[in-house]
């Protein structure tokens, strides 16, 4: 489950997923209920910048089609990220090359779908952000880590380089970095009285409104944000379906709690029996499924 948020922080709420209760049996993962997930704002943008040159890396041609809803989305994968978590283990004495880094990354991804998404809504806006309140912020911050972490060398080293930030784009990246560092101690920062939660919640929506007003004065015909949302989701169903074609085989004579605890992407709810459409149940030699099929978009 992701990181409890902190009081009062604003979250994109997710519904149907969550972690598994009675872990811990044979196959790893169990059966379980979903829980209400929360995906904190911070988090998910916080996401986005961490999964900068992945995003960019996504091949024009291997992009998917935007049939989705983010926060719907992001729910199921963050479900599958928990299963998959506790079955990693098994899925590492069945395959040579088990899907370690799918599963060591679907979460990231997943909150990355709502960060995007998050890009977008603010994109909506006409007017430019407020760039004197963001450095305002953006200082005051500053100021508050360096007082944290004045004897925290490995933090005395990333609040360097974020002194040398410049430009729209690197104030954003400066103000997630700063929101990040802030919460490692959030306790004595609230002790101590040193930033309120409202502060820390405007520097995180003004910095939402630069990286898309940036995407906006860069971007050509095609809406940056709107590409941002397509890769993270390409990002994210890749992990998913790749994680779904793996532990097919963990769960090949119990379909019903494979198709509870990985559900089809695409389905509106959680098949309970039978095999997920598009899903590749052939057993090679190896006792893998053939292929590295994914499941099918019925849209598409």
């Amino acid at each position: 489950m992701t990181k409890k948020p902190k009081k009062n922080e604003k979250t994109a709420k997710t519904k149907g997923a969550g972690k598994k209760k009675g872990a811990g049996k044979k196959k790893g993962a169990a059966a379980n209920e979903r829980q209400e997930v929360e995906v904190p704002k911070v988090e998910a943008l916080d996401a986005v910048r961490e999964s900068r040159q992945e995003l960019a890396d996504v091949p024009e041609d291997k992009l998917r089609p935007l049939r989705y809803t983010p926060i719907d989305a992001a729910a199921r994968g963050l479900w599958v990220s928990g299963n998959a978590e506790q079955d990693l283990p098994a899925l590492e004495e069945t395959y040579k090359e088990p899907p370690v880094k799918a599963v060591k990354s679907i979460r990231r991804f997943s909150q990355c779908v709502v960060g995007a998404a998050l890009t977008a809504e603010a994109d909506q806006k006409a007017e430019p952000p407020d760039f004197e309140t963001a450095k305002v912020l953006r200082d005051l911050l500053l100021a508050v880590v360096t007082l944290l972490f004045m004897r925290n060398d490995d933090k005395r080293a990333e609040i360097a380089e974020i002194q040398k930030g410049q430009g729209h784009e690197d104030l954003a990246d400066d103000l997630l970095k700063l929101i990040k560092m802030v919460f490692d101690d959030w306790k004595t920062v609230e002790k101590k009285d040193l930033v309120n939660r409202e502060q820390v919640d405007q520097a995180a929506a003004i910095a939402t409104e630069i990286i898309a007003w940036t995407g906006r004065r860069e971007g050509s015909k095609k809406s940056m944000t709107r590409e941002l949302e397509q890769r993270a989701w390409t990002l994210m169903a890749d992990a998913y379906d790749e994680i779904r074609d793996y532990t097919y085989v963990l769960y090949r004579k119990d379909l019903e709690a494979w198709n509870r605890l990985y559900p089809s992407l695409y389905t509106p709810t959680a098949p309970t029996r039978g095999r997920v459409r598009g899903s590749r149940g052939e057993e090679s030699g190896n006792g893998a499924t053939e292929g590295s099929g994914s499941t099918e978009d019925p849209t598409a």
